[in-house]
């Protein structure tokens, strides 16, 4: 409750240096005192609730929140083109790379730079690409995330011998 009525950025910034619990992060990306450095962070929370909070802060830079709506939205929309799939590889947020590298209209060679991404949702997700080749399924098979091997084996095309 005090971090909803706190006007002290210095507070605010003190809390979020210990990693606190999603709630206090919460508060801190609704506070209107909250340093934009730390909304910008918030920005990219793990936790959707707190980044769309971030984002409704009138103290976050407006270039931010345009550029992750326009991601959302290429990354989601049915009609979007390779092209414009294509620049989401560098993404700053993991949950549109992985938005991404599902999409139907997503080249192969685009797909190929998301199967070796750092996060393993998206190799995932890669990994339910309805275009993916049998040898990416084959390398995913071997990932070091036990998510990306759990979704690999529900992917109908990929091999039996894999699965062993």
């Amino acid at each position: 409750n005090i971090l909803k009525q706190t006007n002290s950025p210095q507070l605010i910034e003190a809390v979020l240096v210990s990693k606190p619990h999603k709630i206090l992060r919460l508060e801190c990306a609704r506070n209107f005192f909250t340093p934009t450095q730390e909304l910008i962070k918030l920005a990219f929370d793990n936790d959707n609730e707190v980044r769309e909070s971030a984002m409704c802060n009138p103290n976050i830079p407006r270039e931010i929140v345009e550029e992750y709506y326009r991601q959302h939205m290429i990354s989601n929309h049915p009609n979007s083109q390779s092209d414009e799939l294509s620049e989401l590889i560098f993404s700053k947020w993991w949950f549109i790379r992985a938005n991404a590298a599902k999409h139907f209209n997503l080249s192969l060679d685009d797909l190929e730079k998301f199967l070796c991404d750092s996060d393993f949702n998206v190799r995932a997700s890669a990994a339910k690409n309805p275009n993916i080749s049998i040898k990416a399924l084959e390398k995913l098979a071997k990932d070091k995330s036990a998510r990306v091997r759990a979704v690999v084996a529900q992917n109908l095309k990929t091999p039996i011998q894999c699965l062993e």
